[in-house]
């Protein structure tokens, strides 16, 4: 294996981070309950007060 295919591969797994952290989170990374919609967009876990996007996806 090259270090261009090494290169390749660092990147590549980092741009598919990148467009994996800009989305949503389905449900809270903390306890994995479902995520609810509140005022403005703001997604939020009713059981410990997590938000996206305040909090981060935290993955």
């Amino acid at each position: 294996m090259a270090w261009e295919q090494l290169v390749d591969f660092a990147r590549e797994a980092a741009e598919e981070r990148r467009a994996r952290e800009a989305q949503p989170p389905e449900a809270c990374p903390r306890d994995g309950e479902p995520l609810t919609t509140g005022p403005g967009g703001v997604l939020f876990c009713e059981f410990d007060g997590y938000q996206w996007p305040r909090d981060g996806r935290m993955t």
